[in-house]
């Protein structure tokens, strides 16, 4: 659609809208690799802390809970 629109605006003899369609369509590469990232980042997290609660709570120290929410 937005491929249309950078058409249409060049048609109609209006480069400032399609100047600004192709730095956004240029922008939507690093903004899904920094969502990716963020993602991933909140599982790596959310693992972690499970990882830590499990291992706390299995040797039976008291507040593990607090300890996987402050890794978290």
């Amino acid at each position: 659609m937005l491929v249309f629109l950078i058409a249409i605006s060049e048609v109609i003899d209006m480069p400032m809208i399609s100047d600004g369609i192709a730095a956004f369509m240029g922008y939507l590469p690093k903004l899904l690799s920094a969502l990716v990232i963020l993602v991933l980042g909140i599982w790596l997290a959310t693992t972690l802390k499970s990882a830590v609660y499990s291992a706390t709570d299995s040797i039976g120290l008291s507040g593990s809970r607090i300890i996987s929410n402050v890794v978290y």
